[in-house]
């Protein structure tokens, strides 16, 4: 179990349990890592891999710095990429 009901906390919502994360509805400990290796539980941000080093994390995948898309459209800039999966534009 990731999460109880706390009604001081939220009367609407279930309350996240500290030092877990509730990730594609699974429980994960703080610091366990997402099966590419390349996220952890964070449960600063419970509900998203913590993407950690130089990788992204997109569409479920840990992607190398300069990897592109099947179109070469989209490439893995860490810096401009967020754990949510959404791809950054490749620079012209």
């Amino acid at each position: 179990m990731c999460s109880e009901c706390d009604p001081a906390k939220n009367d609407k919502a279930w309350t996240p349990l500290p030092g877990l994360c509730k990730i594609d509805n699974k429980c994960y400990k703080q610091g366990d890592p997402n099966i590419g290796g390349c996220g952890v539980c964070d449960p600063a941000k419970p509900n998203a891999w913590t993407v950690t080093g130089d990788a992204c994390y997109i569409e479920d995948a840990c992607q190398k710095p300069g990897d592109t898309d099947s179109t070469g459209c989209a490439e893995c800039k860490r810096a401009r990429t967020s754990t949510s999966g959404r791809r950054s534009p490749a620079s012209a």
